[in-house]
């Protein structure tokens, strides 16, 4: 399910991500080759073979990672025009942070700003 995205007081952008999505988003974030996607497609959009080489990851691995950050709506795919020859998917991250804060009822909640 997709955080909606909702703008406070001050007009900052911000999402909630649903409850029954948290534990999931942790444990993508958890996985040491998603933060490193993450970082990467941070700076600018990329694809797989080009996540895979600067993140230094088999690139069967990368497409794993990579569908599991899409299904978190951590990265967006897209498909990359090319004038001569085959179209690319690009994949562009979609959040600039996320804060994760425990409440005094002891529940999870994250937040996320999302990319401009």
């Amino acid at each position: 399910m997709k955080p909606s995205f909702v703008a406070d007081a001050t007009g900052a952008v911000e999402a909630m991500i649903p409850p029954a999505d948290i534990g999931r988003t942790l444990d993508v974030l958890a996985d040491g080759d998603c933060r490193a996607i993450l970082d990467t497609t941070g700076r600018e959009p990329m694809t797989a073979a080009e996540i895979s080489d600067q993140c230094e990851i088999p690139l069967s691995t990368t497409y794993r990672k990579l569908e599991r950050l899409t299904d978190e709506n951590l990265l967006e795919e897209r498909t990359r025009i090319q004038t001569a020859g085959k179209h690319a998917r690009q994949y562009e991250r979609t959040v600039e942070e996320l804060h994760i804060h425990l409440t005094g009822s002891g529940d999870v909640e994250v937040d996320a700003t999302p990319t401009d």
